[in-house]
């Protein structure tokens, strides 16, 4: 990351924008998940970004201005199941972004969050096909994982474009604000899940999960028969 911004400088002479885009998902239920991939899933999402901003904070300071873009995620608003590594990792995005916009901004740094919803790139294709890993071992969710991996959310995905207009404007933006949502569907969402009690919310994603959790299914299952 410093040799990317020393050369940045050495071209350009200033660095007026950062946008921290890299980042990807990691299937799996919590109690499937080993530590190596929680952990690689917050180097990538959480301290990576970190370290960049750290980068290049210093050289903004001394412009005295400068503009910092964190593209976070609706995930990083609400926990789902079978994403927590990815939703936990958003949101940790989510709270040193609002701690660091308090910090630098008597500076002239302007800190923005985006959090689009799912985008129609090869992320959710990958995080997808990353699930066959956690298929090769048992768990009561295996029947749910191979659901995810074959449908997907690519139905309801943003186009790109629209994802990199909305960060354009809050680079441009002269007075960015915290947070930007790329549709409607984002804002409601978001809304929603403010309001919605917690209890609710755990009924829907159990629903989303085929309605019951998967001992509940099994012990359903092994109790049918002749009477």
């Amino acid at each position: 990351a410093s040799r990317v911004v020393q050369e940045v400088l050495r071209r350009a002479g200033r660095i007026d924008a950062l946008v921290n885009n890299a980042g990807y998902a990691k299937l799996g239920a919590m109690e499937d998940l080993p530590r190596a991939d929680l952990r690689h899933q917050f180097e990538v999402n959480v301290f990576g970004a970190l370290q960049l901003c750290r980068e290049v904070i210093p050289v903004m300071r001394a412009q005295h201005s400068g503009r910092i873009v964190n593209v976070s995620s609706l995930a990083g608003k609400v926990s789902l199941p079978l994403m927590g590594a990815y939703c936990a990792s958003k949101f940790a995005l989510e709270a040193f972004s609002d701690a660091l916009r308090a910090e630098v901004k008597p500076a002239g740094i302007r800190v923005a969050l985006v959090e689009p919803g799912p985008v129609a790139t090869n992320f959710n294709h990958l995080a997808r096909n990353e699930s066959h890993l956690i298929l090769q071992a048992p768990s009561v969710f295996h029947a749910v994982y191979e659901r995810i991996r074959l449908q997907g959310v690519d139905r309801w995905a943003a186009s790109p474009d629209r994802v990199a207009r909305v960060i354009l404007r809050a680079i441009r933006a002269a007075h960015p604000r915290s947070r930007y949502r790329v549709r409607l569907r984002e804002s409601l969402a978001a809304a929603v899940v403010a309001v919605v009690p917690r209890g609710a919310m755990d009924w829907l994603t159990i629903r989303f999960m085929g309605g019951r959790t998967p001992e509940a299914r099994q012990t359903a299952g092994s109790s049918v028969g002749p009477r």
